[in-house]
């Protein structure tokens, strides 16, 4: 069948018991966009290998999309927020730290996700976390968050950099 650029691609991963968990953790689900094929390859008569190219739909509503828009007296999370309401609510939630002073500021014909960026950059955090701040996405949600923030959340894992072989099974150096 033809691929026209209409196609979605819906992907399910299915992840392994882990030890620490009483059984299998959830399926981690996304729907995508097929934009393009390329790589084309007869194999056979009934048979052909192709790449897919694919994108999310925010991804499809950011580049479709400019923002032209006066802000007075707003702090920059809530333009963020307002913009993001506007065009990337539904599938996702946002979540946002916020942000120190009330600015104001004509968004001039950007995109949704180029207007994020920019105001990452002339953002400060209320909370005191810095002014590094993140547009992005993960399995839950939206975020736009400063790096003091994501480092003050849990530990995931711990990594050492060493050199290979420095260490027996039971953690004493050689």
């Amino acid at each position: 069948f033809p691929i026209i650029g209409e196609e979605k691609l819906k992907i399910i991963f299915t992840r392994p018991a882990v030890s620490d968990t009483n059984g299998q953790l959830p399926d981690y689900e996304a729907e995508f966009r097929v934009y393009k094929m390329t790589h084309r390859n007869v194999v056979s008569d009934r048979k052909q290998e192709y790449v897919l190219h694919f994108v999310s739909e925010e991804a499809i509503k950011n580049l479709k999309n400019k923002v032209q828009k006066s802000f007075v007296d707003k702090r920059w999370s809530e333009m963020i927020e307002n913009i993001f309401n506007k065009y990337f609510a539904g599938r996702k939630p946002l979540e946002l730290e916020v942000t120190k002073g009330k600015h104001k500021y004509v968004v001039p014909n950007f995109m949704p996700v180029q207007f994020f960026n920019l105001a990452a950059i002339m953002s400060v955090s209320d909370e005191g976390n810095g002014s590094n701040y993140f547009f992005y996405e993960d399995q839950e949600k939206f975020n736009y968050k400063t790096l003091g923030k994501l480092f003050q959340g849990p530990v995931k894992e711990t990594y050492f950099y060493q050199p290979a072989n420095t260490f027996k099974d039971d953690g004493i150096v050689l």
